[in-house]
Order: structure tokens, then sequence, then C-alpha cells
């Protein structure tokens, strides 16, 4: 399961509710960043009410280690992020500007133990290195304790504020920018 920009069958509907990002996040408009400049702005083409994931979330039973979600969590977020790059590429060779590079976080339980990763690109310092991804538990506990119960609220509502702060308005520019020469 993943989280990213709801996007909205025509930019007529959205422009009728007054929001700024009408155009750029219809469907017609994304599908034809996607055709002229190969963005993929959906993990799959036949989920196009989701556009550039940034959070994924995967949960495992009792009965499978945490690694398995992890390790699950980690091609998702690997996805993301070639999306993302994709945008940030083909936004720098259009308009000559670089945005900060986004990350992606994963959330990852297996029962009642939770844990949230970061992913995000970083540089090739090894030329043997064939992916310059990377994925970082940034904390990890049981929440049938009631401090780690907290701190995942606390580091989810966080989550929820990078979302609506940094990664949407980053995004939603970048496609503002590319929209004159779609």
């Amino acid at each position: 399961m993943g989280f990213g920009l709801r996007t909205q069958q025509s930019s007529q509907q959205y422009l009728r509710e007054r929001h700024s990002e009408a155009a750029v996040l219809s469907r017609s408009y994304l599908n034809a960043l996607s055709l002229r400049h190969a963005i993929p702005p959906w993990p799959s083409p036949g989920i196009q009410e989701l556009a550039f994931p940034c959070i994924i979330l995967e949960a495992k039973s009792d009965s499978q280690p945490l690694f398995y979600a992890e390790n699950q969590a980690a091609g998702g977020t690997a996805t993301c992020l070639k999306m993302i790059e994709r945008l940030e590429e083909v936004y720098f060779n259009t308009n000559g500007q670089r945005f900060s590079p986004l990350s992606v976080l994963a959330i990852c339980s297996e029962g009642p133990t939770f844990a949230i990763l970061i992913a995000f690109q970083g540089d090739i310092s090894d030329a043997s290195i064939a992916q310059n991804i990377h994925l970082v538990t940034i904390w990890k506990g049981d929440i049938t304790d009631h401090w780690n119960l907290f701190l995942l609220l606390l580091l989810s509502k966080r989550a929820s504020s990078w979302v609506e702060e940094r990664f949407r308005p980053s995004v939603v520019a970048m496609l503002e920018g590319l929209r004159k020469v779609v």
C-alpha cells in the first residue's frame, strides 16, 4: 500500500473546486507528461488515482520476520525514487533548476513490531555499486510498549506534515514548471 498525490479524472472537475494543482494533477496531463518525457507518474498504469507515491506501507503477520516486510518495501521505495528522479531530471533539463532531492518513507510491520525507514538517492562513490539508493531504518519498536506507540504516532504525524509541507509542494512545482513544455 502506498500514499502519494491524489489525481483527478479531469482538470475541469478540480478547477471547479478551486485547487491550484488542478491542471498538473489531472490524469490527462500526467498521461501526456508520461508519453512526452517518459516520466512515470504512477507505479502501475491500472492505479491512476495515486501519482508519485511517497510513503509505502508493508505489513506482515506475526509468523513472518520484519525483514520480509522491509525487503518488500525496499522494492517499492526504489520504484518510487526512480519515478521522482526522472521527474527531477526532466525538470532540470527543461528549466535549469534543481530541487532538493526528495526521499520516500517506508512503514513496515510484523505483528506489533514496526519500523520506519527512509529511502533516498545517494552519491555513488564506488563505481562497483550498481544502484545509488539507500534504505535506512530511522526507528523501530514494539507498539505494545506505550512509549513506542507514542513514538510511532509522533513519527506518523511528522511524516504527514512532511508530505504536505515538503513533498507535495516540490512535486507540484516541478509539474507546473513542465506544464509549458507538454
